[in-house]
């Protein structure tokens, strides 16, 4: 949210207009390409970007650095070998949007359970093999993209992010189990498990009845858990290339059902034909 005070700061360090009695306010901001940036957040920049042997300022054009009154609220890096984060990123306490793709990170800092205004976090083909048990502290994450890593488990706090919509862990090739208390996520709309060893589906999985997608192609789960009848948001669900022989009746019960994605392999009562389909896109 845009804070009117730091709004008017930023304003007038830009202009060089800061009167005496705000001098003190001045000297905590840099300036930063053709705007000002908080000294804190400006030192922060600077370690993310060190290994890469570049100033933040070469980015300042990019659209990977987003700036609101000062503060970092949008951080974008795409491709580059940063291999790590540092733990001050937890000092980034504006940032909302933190997208690391492609960037060879094989662990997160304990410090990311800091970032309290976050509300996506994307991940996308990295290195890692866990998540930090207080990501729990992300309590306004709303998308959580973790697709392409190493994961070999995930950690229970993962399950006390309440405001959390869409979860991706697809192509996590170690990762077998989902916690049963996955039916904390009460406000979550996708999930997508595409490609992983997942061999059994949690019964909390019916306890989302907010659930607009379920994507578990090529997961070899071999039954639907009973109660999906409860699951009156779902829309659409992939079973391609799963252990799964015959959809389940229940689903007939279903609503707002309006695609059910399956190969040869499987049966589905007559009722539901009408809302098959063999390919996704």
């Amino acid at each position: 949210m845009r804070n009117p005070k730091l709004q008017e700061l930023a304003k007038r360090q830009m202009n060089s207009d800061f009167p005496k009695e705000v001098q003190e306010e001045k000297q905590k901001f840099v300036t930063f390409g053709k705007g000002v940036i908080f000294q804190e957040d400006y030192a922060v920049l600077l370690e993310i970007f060190k290994p890469l042997k570049k100033s933040p300022l070469d980015f300042v054009d990019t659209g990977e650095i987003e700036l609101d009154c000062g503060r970092v609220v949008g951080l974008n890096i795409y491709n580059h070998n940063l291999k790590s984060i540092p733990d001050s990123i937890g000092a980034l306490g504006a940032l909302e949007s933190l997208n690391l793709v492609n960037c060879f990170i094989k662990k997160l800092p304990h410090s990311i359970g800091n970032l309290k205004e976050l509300r996506h976090l994307n991940l996308l083909n990295n290195e890692l093999t866990a998540l930090p048990e207080n990501i729990s502290g992300l309590s306004n994450l709303i998308t959580l993209d973790v697709e392409c890593n190493r994961l070999t488990g995930l950690p229970e706090g993962l399950w006390n992010l309440r405001s959390l919509e869409e979860l991706q862990l697809s192509q996590n090739f170690h990762l077998i189990a989902i916690s049963e208390r996955i039916g904390n996520l009460t406000n979550l709309r996708y999930l997508r498990l595409n490609l992983n060893y997942i061999t059994t589906l949690p019964e909390g999985l019916t306890r989302l009845c907010g659930l607009k997608e379920l994507a578990l192609y090529s997961v070899p789960v071999t039954q639907i858990p009973k109660g999906i009848e409860k699951m009156v948001s779902l829309e659409l669900i992939d079973l391609r290339e799963t252990g799964i022989k015959k959809v389940p009746k229940a689903m007939a019960h279903l609503p707002n059902l309006r695609e059910i994605y399956v190969d040869d392999k499987i049966s589905c009562p007559w009722r539901l034909r009408k809302l098959l389909r063999r390919e996704l896109y």
